[in-house]
């Protein structure tokens, strides 16, 4: 088991709950992009994001670790005829296959040890045609996950997270206190959080 996914199964568990509807980012980014773009969802887990985007007609390639979750969104998505390419592999260990023209990755990086997810950027980056976009959430280091997972997770400064991308267009930027969808440890957590659309110059 990776340090991503035991970290992951510490802060969620084994539910089988869904986390509710689309961040709003996505949806914004989804009527960013033309019809019919290839589009890739890493650490898609059930698919909130990847059902989005596919039903919202663009191709879709779902990617996580092995799972109960990603078999559940294989499973949603063929109940629902909605065609998506679910995948489940380790990108830091097999890459990202293909180039698209949206990547979408929602509170995963802070999942990984910084090295993890600063290799993880890059691979987004690379895997991105010129005129593209990149989708990113995360948690940055203020807050109760930080407080509780900062020594498991990566949890960057609001301005650090921006710098990544300081070679590419800001399209939208936000930010906002977020809580945990579950009860952990008894209560829910709250942490601040960065929302990123950026195109890679053409």
């Amino acid at each position: 088991m990776s340090n991503a996914t035991a970290l992951y199964k510490r802060v969620y568990g084994e539910t089988t709950k869904r986390f509710g509807p689309p961040l709003p980012i996505v949806v914004k980014a989804a009527h960013m992009l033309k019809p019919n773009c290839s589009v890739l969802d890493i650490g898609a887990n059930e698919g909130r994001h990847s059902l989005y985007l596919a039903a919202h007609g663009h191709r879709v390639t779902a990617v996580d670790l092995p799972g109960d979750a990603i078999q559940r969104l294989r499973k949603v998505s063929e109940e629902a005829n909605l065609v998506i390419q679910v995948m489940q592999n380790d990108i830091l260990k097999q890459g990202i296959d293909g180039r698209f023209h949206g990547i979408f990755c929602t509170f995963v990086l802070n999942f990984f040890k910084s090295s993890d997810a600063l290799e993880i950027i890059d691979l987004m980056k690379s895997a991105t045609l010129h005129g593209g976009i990149n989708v990113v959430s995360l948690m940055t280091n203020n807050g109760g996950f930080y407080k509780q997972y900062a020594e498991e997770g990566w949890y960057p400064e609001q301005r650090e997270f921006r710098n990544f991308w300081n070679d590419w267009n800001i399209l939208f930027s936000m930010q906002d206190w977020r809580t945990s969808v579950f009860r952990l440890n008894g209560g829910r957590l709250r942490n601040y959080c960065v929302h990123l659309i950026t195109r890679k110059p053409n």
